[in-house]
């Protein structure tokens, strides 16, 4: 209990909350990391996730997985929804480190991070199981975090 009240919000057992707006991933254990989804002018902005290839992730609960073999040469995540059913028609969609030419902050739906490491490392170590991904964060990481786990 001391331990969140001075690091801050946590978003519980296994879940991350990704905030489209904030450009932001809130971790299990309170940490933030930096990450993108979309590309050129449509890139964290949530009023085009339905655009295939250029939009942002949509907002939904994903189960994580690996991805069966490397993507262009980088371990991936895969982002499964929860529910079954891909919004928009949106599919293959994965976490990665950035990739696009000169490292910019962009993709072409998947979800990338600045430090990607961090949360592939976390994953790996059981850490993080399943992503809410939320256009704007209306209530606290944890409170998103719970229902997430519930979905």
């Amino acid at each position: 209990a001391f331990g969140s009240l001075f690091n801050g919000p946590s978003t519980g057992n296994g879940v991350a909350v990704y905030d489209i707006s904030a450009k932001t991933v809130y971790m299990p254990d309170g940490s933030k990391l930096e990450a993108h989804s979309g590309f050129g002018s449509m890139v964290d902005q949530p009023r085009f996730v339905n655009r295939k290839n250029v939009g942002p992730t949509p907002p939904d609960t994903y189960n994580l997985s690996m991805r069966e073999s490397r993507f262009h040469g980088v371990e991936a995540i895969r982002l499964t929804p929860t529910s079954g059913k891909n919004k928009y028609g949106r599919d293959g969609l994965l976490a990665h480190t950035y990739m696009l030419r000169g490292g910019r902050a962009e993709s072409n739906g998947c979800l990338v991070f600045k430090d990607y490491h961090r949360f592939l490392a976390a994953y790996k170590k059981g850490k993080i199981k399943r992503l809410v991904v939320v256009p704007r964060l209306t209530s606290s990481p944890t409170r998103v975090a719970q229902e997430g786990r519930q979905g």
